[in-house]
């Protein structure tokens, strides 16, 4: 059992340097070419800034160029460990990689607060599918308004809208729910159901606040033992944010946990932790990761799983030449990704390299042409479409349907009469809920006490039935309905 504490200043026992390169950096993120190359490692030469994924060939291509300056070659990694200068880290299973988190910047199309009826609810549709957007009571810092957002019964995100700033006024943020990287959606993917929620309310796709990227594997815990008790050092010491640390309730002896990476307002930030032990002491409610990792039969021995997790922000991936929000939903594209944001920035030395600097510009040249250690071989990541977690199918109901219907039938009634599009869509979003459920019946059973609950409410509120409701015979308007136009 184990117990988490706070995180503390962890640097390697060095001259700091004078401060890491700020020149402007741009990368390309190429096709699917680039997602096989198992390497991150240098040559202790400089190279280009604008690193092609796609021009660079695998390193173990027989044609590759031996003088050219893009090439990418892996350290004499046996011969090195041989000598016992750099220590195996290596996964030595496939680990799982996948989306974790993601925040989307997306244009306001039709969305505001007078799509919402009394109840707080809007309903949109794509094609044959439906959205439905549940009001939250706050907006938050930068939003007046916010919504729950569900893809049939599954909640798939949250929507903040109607921001108290002028420069975001026509735009709102989506933010995807985290069970939805581990669940099963179905026979289409999650990018699909995104992008004809977006296209429900007339809105399109800015631009990526955030993504994180997740490696999960046993040996990634290995890489931040080292990393914590120096033996691996850092190409940019300042960097190295910290350590975390938890006790051992039985040794009562402080432990490694993981540690931080990069920056956050340079848009890339990297986390190595361990996994298991944070959803067993933090996350208990995250479970159906391990569900997820079991699924996919990845590898657990010795009960902790690591996760090395890469968190880009949209200051990064605007230099990433060629990037699409669509290609997070594509492995070999992502896995790209992922390595186009360590190359020359999240790169280890093994220590033996540094002893004995005398100042910051001599750990900054031999930190420059020291040989590079395989943190992540990418040739063992998986990049095939992962099996999802299957959930347990509940007893199909209508209930909701019932319930949206008659709250469908009520805002159509109370809308104005110089409002006559906006009281059709309502009827007509009511009667395309009565046929896919076949509620007719029901529908006709209730129609007398609705029809008095409706005509309650018009009165309390001031405002006379809606002359497109058919009160008397509610089934009939609203199939009726579906064919008039306004």
């Amino acid at each position: 059992m184990l117990a988490y504490s706070k995180t503390f200043k962890m640097q390697p026992n060095l001259r700091k340097s004078q401060g890491d390169s700020k020149q402007s950096n741009n990368y390309s993120l190429g096709g699917h070419s680039g997602a096989s190359q198992g390497i991150i490692s240098g040559n202790g030469k400089e190279m280009p800034n604008r690193v092609n994924l796609a021009a660079s060939p695998h390193p173990n291509h027989h044609n590759r160029n031996k003088h050219s300056r893009e090439k990418i070659t892996f350290a004499p990694m046996d011969k090195m460990r041989k000598n016992g200068t750099i220590p195996d880290v290596t996964p030595n299973s496939k680990s799982l990689m996948g989306l974790d988190y993601l925040e989307l910047l997306l244009s306001t199309g039709n969305l505001s607060r007078e799509c919402f009826n009394q109840k707080g609810i809007a309903i949109f549709y794509h094609k044959n599918e439906c959205y439905k957007l549940e009001l939250l009571p706050f907006g938050g810092k930068k939003w007046r308004s916010a919504a729950n957002v569900y893809y049939g019964n599954e909640l798939l995100g949250i929507i903040h809208f109607n921001s108290i700033y002028e420069t975001l006024s026509d735009k709102v943020k989506f933010k995807l729910e985290n069970t939805t990287f581990y669940d099963d959606w179905a026979a289409i993917t999650i990018g699909t159901i995104i992008s004809n929620f977006v296209k429900s309310f007339g809105g399109q796709v800015l631009s990526v606040l955030r993504a994180d990227i997740a490696l999960d594997g046993c040996k990634y815990g290995e890489f931040a033992h080292k990393v914590y008790y120096h033996e691996l050092v850092p190409i940019r010491p300042s960097s190295l944010k910290g350590g975390h640390w938890a006790t051992d309730k039985q040794t009562w002896q402080r432990i490694n946990t993981g540690f931080g990476y990069g920056s956050r307002q340079g848009g890339r930030y990297f986390r190595c932790y361990d996994k298991s032990l944070e959803i067993s002491e933090k996350s208990k409610h995250k479970g159906y990761i391990l569900d997820y990792w079991k699924i996919n039969n990845l590898d657990q021995s010795g009960g902790h799983v690591w996760r090395l997790e890469a968190e880009l922000r949209s200051d990064f991936l605007k230099t990433v030449e060629g990037f699409t929000w669509e290609h997070l939903f594509d492995k070999k594209r992502l896995l790209s990704l992922f390595q186009v944001a360590t190359k020359n920035y999240f790169e280890f030395v093994d220590e033996i390299h540094v002893r004995g600097t005398k100042n910051a510009e001599q750990l900054k040249k031999r930190l420059q042409r020291a040989e590079k250690i395989q943190v992540i071989d990418f040739s063992e990541v998986n990049t095939e479409t992962y099996q999802r977690i299957k959930a347990e199918k509940k007893p199909k109901t209508d209930r909701t349907a019932k319930i949206m219907i008659k709250q469908l039938a009520l805002s159509a009634a109370l809308t104005a009469e110089n409002e006559p599009e906006k009281a059709l869509n309502y009827a007509k979003a009511a009667g395309l809920l009565m046929e896919e459920n076949s509620l007719e019946d029901y529908v006709m059973k209730k129609t007398h006490f609705w029809a008095s609950q409706i005509e309650r409410e018009a009165w309390r509120a001031g405002k006379s039935v809606n002359s497109l409701v058919n009160l008397v015979n509610l089934a009939t308007s609203l199939q009726t309905l579906q064919n008039v136009y306004v």
